[in-house]
């Protein structure tokens, strides 16, 4: 087996028909299986799942965590590299699995992920961030990188991915946080001394249209998680911040090319909850725990 392609799920019958579609339209010179790990569905889910060849494993609700359904999945699975899909992303084409795996004709290639696009209903906010963090020029990131700030060296997603089994069998994803294991994978990764690929050819859609607060607590989880994984300091607060309004400077031209105007007031809104987020995140010991179990939209506290 070449590949195994992972797929957690919950409540997915509006998306993963066609997400199984896409995996099982793949055009391939070689053999591949699909694992679908499901943590409680209640919708129509599993059913969409049996009437294609996927092998269905399911978990309780209240055993979900996501670093460790993945690697319940890998472990379940036989194949060579592990590929990782949400349930609700659309490969693009029929090439994505191919463009993803010839990364690892690199062998100090050890993960790559591949570019996520808006899907129609995506907001023009979400649109300009999509193609900003994931542009056309495919990467390969390491430990030496050119001046990359930490917290752009380290970004992966596994909404969109694939690991060489050897190295997750060495490194599987840490689960002492219940968010953004692929993060903290591509950190143990990287630290030892492997390459990420980016590869833009590897396309799936895939977006979500937060509200103010989901945006509060998505940045306040990543607060945390830079400070648990030591990624704070003076230099890359500095390039956080400088970045960050380079970023929302070249939004506001975006908005007004594509006569959205009337969206300003809300994206100004949007990026005040992420900075606010991110900062309170990272100060999250000086909180009450009340108060850090409302802020965390993965339940990092309980």
């Amino acid at each position: 087996m070449i590949a195994s392609i992972i797929i957690p799920t919950k409540n997915e019958e509006a998306n993963i028909g066609r997400c199984l579609e896409g995996v099982f339209t793949q055009v391939v010179d070689f053999p591949f299986e699909v694992v679908v790990i499901d943590s409680g569905s209640k919708d129509r889910t599993t059913d969409i799942v049996s009437k294609y060849p996927a092998r269905l494993l399911q978990i309780g609700e209240d055993q979900f965590h996501h670093a460790r359904a993945r690697n319940l999945g890998a472990a379940a699975s036989a194949g060579k590299y592990l590929v990782f899909l949400s349930g609700d992303a659309f490969p693009a084409d029929n090439g994505w699995l191919c463009a993803l795996l010839r990364n690892f004709d690199d062998a100090g290639i050890a993960a790559v992920y591949g570019r996520q696009l808006p899907k129609p209903d995506a907001t023009p906010e979400r649109v300009f961030f999509m193609q900003h963090r994931y542009g056309t020029e495919r990467l390969v990131k390491n430990i030496n990188g050119n001046g990359t700030g930490k917290y752009l060296l380290y970004q992966f997603s596994n909404v969109n991915s694939a690991i060489r089994r050897e190295v997750w069998h060495r490194m599987p994803f840490p689960e002492d946080i219940n968010a953004y294991e692929d993060f903290s994978f591509a950190i143990q990764v990287l630290r030892q001394g492997y390459s990420i690929a980016y590869e833009p050819d590897a396309a799936v859609f895939h977006s979500h249209n937060y509200t103010l607060l989901r945006s509060f607590q998505q940045y306040f989880d990543s607060g945390v998680l830079y400070r648990r994984r030591e990624l704070w300091d003076a230099q890359q607060t500095n390039r956080m911040c400088s970045d960050g309004l380079r970023f929302i400077w070249n939004e506001m031209k975006y908005m007004l090319e594509q006569r959205a105007a009337h969206r300003v007031p809300y994206v100004l809104c949007y990026e005040a909850a992420r900075y606010a987020g991110v900062i309170l995140g990272r100060n999250e010991w000086l909180l009450p725990l009340a108060i850090k179990k409302k802020a965390s939209s993965h339940r990092l506290f309980g």
